[in-house]
């Protein structure tokens, strides 16, 4: 449970109700019971690429503080990169689904099915009921919001490019928002990854 237990830790700290996690190790589907009451429910398929150490490359979860639990209407795991629970919050119906893509070793064939899965999934939410998708969908969309004003807030950083792309036509389609391009970030936390 190490690294689990380190996530739920910071997720009590900071308030943290959800949390949507990409490339877990856990293999198989199903849910776990975590430390301070958090659930966690991750599918890993045991087809998935294996690392030298064993774990799984790929694999979604998302976990639930306690107080959510019992809002949990409907959990919905479509294969290792895409995964949705439904809960009931307040009057509403929330769907929060956690998703990832990877670029590595993966032709054109496979990005398009997982645009396709990921298409999937969505629509399986109904025009009423709110959505929220955290995942590592592995585009860059850049500072630019040319074409794409009711989707980028503007607060990006540097060239969008095709993945970025992608994920900006997906998200125009089905009226959503890219909210981390919505509010402004110190230049430190506008780069997840440097060589």
């Amino acid at each position: 449970m190490g690294k689990s237990t380190e996530v739920v830790e910071v997720m009590n700290r900071r308030r943290v109700n959800i949390m949507c996690l990409q490339e877990t190790r856990w293999i198989g589907e199903g849910a776990r019971g975590l430390i301070l009451g958090y659930k966690a429910w991750y599918v890993v398929q045991e087809t998935s690429h294996m690392t030298r150490n064993g774990g799984a490359r790929n694999g979604v979860n998302v976990i639930l503080d306690e107080r959510l639990l019992k809002e949990v209407i409907e959990v919905y795991q479509k294969n290792d990169r895409l995964i949705r629970v439904k809960l009931l919050c307040g009057k509403e119906i929330v769907n929060v689904i956690s998703t990832y893509t990877s670029q590595v070793g993966l032709d054109a064939e496979e990005k398009r099915h997982f645009w396709e899965d990921l298409d999937e999934v969505v629509q399986g939410v109904l025009h009423l009921e709110k959505l929220n998708i955290g995942g590592d969908l592995n585009g860059h969309v850049g500072a630019s919001r040319d074409g794409y004003e009711s989707v980028h807030g503007g607060f990006g950083y540097g060239q969008r490019d095709a993945g970025g792309e992608v994920i900006m036509d997906f998200s125009q389609s089905y009226d959503l928002i890219l909210a981390n391009t919505w509010f402004k970030k110190r230049d430190s936390h506008l780069i997840t990854f440097r060589s």
